[in-house]
């Protein structure tokens, strides 16, 4: 894995400030449309500092919330210079949940086939929020170098004789990522981005109820359908050839 690179905002400078000497590109206050703009001149001026390269995406959408969409142009552009990305969710501020910005991420992430680092822990977050305490900027570095571990690995091969897979052998296999958040699921702690995130990436192989907007499950709770989805989601991958059994054991 090459020196990875951070593009964005604040929450990108508190990742560069607690990772291991982390080239970054991010500003304080950067909405999505800047950060767009930066990547934009990133690839024109040196288009060989994104080549290949390992980037952890801090989209500004805590800074605009209207432009979030934007992130998929973000990733689709570094996608062109074959960077492997991963996107950092945001905090629990009120405005931020009302509008489900870590959904959407975690939605955008999964269609662009990029990982998502989930909705930054509210337990280890300062009082305005938004950004990480210091404990949490260390557990965000953690999980960005997960989710460009699992973007970077081959899926395992599925035993089609099982029966067990279908979708999943199809590119759906549940990430690093993913398994850490199906973990907090069950252990009762997980927040809604990661139970949207999970929910997405199970929904057409467990039955998680016509609950949600479109009546696929997906509603960021983590009722007794989604529990009894993931318990059964997480018991079939652990028996598969998946590289981390230890993540798949259920607390």
């Amino acid at each position: 894995m090459s020196t990875p690179l951070i593009i964005g905002d604040s929450i990108g400078l508190i990742v560069q400030r607690n990772s291991a000497g982390f080239d970054a590109d991010a500003v304080v206050g950067r909405s999505p449309a800047r950060v767009l703009a930066e990547i934009r001149n990133i690839g024109a001026a040196t288009p060989e500092a994104l080549r290949g390269r390992d980037v952890i995406l801090s989209t500004g959408a805590s800074n605009n919330l209207r432009e979030v969409e934007l992130a998929r142009e973000q990733i689709r552009i570094l996608k062109e210079s074959n960077a492997h990305v991963v996107v950092v969710g945001v905090g629990d501020r009120h405005d931020y949940a009302a509008a489900d910005i870590n959904g959407r991420l975690a939605q955008i992430a999964q269609e662009e086939g990029v990982s998502f680092t989930g909705a930054l822990d509210p337990q280890l977050l300062r009082p305005d929020h938004v950004h990480p305490t210091a404990e949490g900027g260390k557990v965000l570095v953690d999980r960005a170098l997960q989710g460009l571990r699992a973007g970077r690995s081959p899926a395992p091969i599925p035993d089609e004789r099982s029966g067990e897979w279908r979708s999943f052998n199809k590119g759906k296999l549940l990430t690093d990522t993913q398994l850490i958040e199906a973990q907090h699921i069950l252990a009762g702690r997980a927040t809604k981005g990661e139970i949207i995130d999970v929910q997405n990436a199970i929904k057409g192989d467990f039955d998680l109820g016509k609950f949600g907007s479109k009546h696929d499950g997906v509603d960021g709770l983590a009722g007794k359908f989604t529990r009894k989805a993931v318990a059964a989601a997480v018991k079939k991958l652990g028996t598969s050839s998946s590289p981390l059994p230890a993540l798949l054991k259920p607390e």
